[in-house]
């Protein structure tokens, strides 16, 4: 079954990496490019500041019912979100230059409204971040280049077992009730199916993006325990 699965596997990936076939985007690709990555963008510049709040923290901060923020930390944070404002909000800062209590004001709207439900919408993503299938489609991925079959193989057997292997009982049954050698050929007729589903759940995973954005707003993101 080795050479038959990465056959298949390589066939499956040709149909459906061709461009003749159009899947849906996947929702968590879609929540990435309309909602975390602009935003991320936009208040990259401001993150260091993030560092710097929780660097002010100290462990007596963090009591058992809450979180009480020392003045020093109060202090940061209210840069950080008067820098979100900018960022966020350019006209609206233009607009308040001078009035000190305008921008404390746009500052907390902006902390409120945009900065606090985005950073949850973030941890949220990364919350179930899977590092055993991480490991195993990184490992797949040092085949790309060398060996496609292996590399897709691998991939599919990482992240869609089930659908994999149903699809490759399905084409093992169909060869011996049919007597013929479908390893010349491409996904056979009527397994298209079985073999859009086997795709379809490989990109599923949310791993590359989540790792992007661990990345790039590691300090957004934590959370001192």
């Amino acid at each position: 079954m080795g050479r038959a699965a990465r056959f298949w596997a390589a066939a499956i990936a040709r149909r459906c990496t061709s461009g003749k076939e159009v899947f849906p985007k996947p929702e968590w690709a879609k929540l990435c490019e309309t909602r975390i990555f602009p935003v991320l963008n936009q208040l990259r510049p401001c993150l260091p500041l993030y560092v710097e709040i929780l660097k002010a923290m100290k462990q007596d901060d963090f009591k058992p019912r809450g979180l009480i923020v020392n003045l020093e930390a109060q202090a940061k944070l209210g840069e950080f979100y008067l820098c979100c404002a900018y960022t966020l909000k350019p006209r609206d800062v233009e607009a308040a230059e001078g009035n000190g209590n305008k921008l404390l004001q746009l500052a907390h709207q902006t902390a409120e409204q945009e900065v606090e439900p985005w950073i949850a919408t973030v941890r949220e993503f990364v919350d179930d971040y899977d590092a055993s299938l991480a490991a195993k489609l990184e490992e797949a991925a040092k085949f790309k280049a060398s060996d496609e079959a292996t590399f897709w193989n691998l991939s599919f057997l990482a992240a869609a077992p089930e659908q994999f292997s149903q699809f490759l009982e399905e084409a093992e049954r169909r060869q011996a009730a049919e007597g013929k050698d479908f390893l010349a050929a491409d996904v056979p007729e009527g397994l298209e199916p079985l073999a859009d589903a086997v795709y379809v759940e490989r990109l599923s995973p949310v791993l590359s993006a989540q790792l992007r954005i661990s990345r790039l707003s590691s300090a957004a993101l934590h959370e001192p325990s």
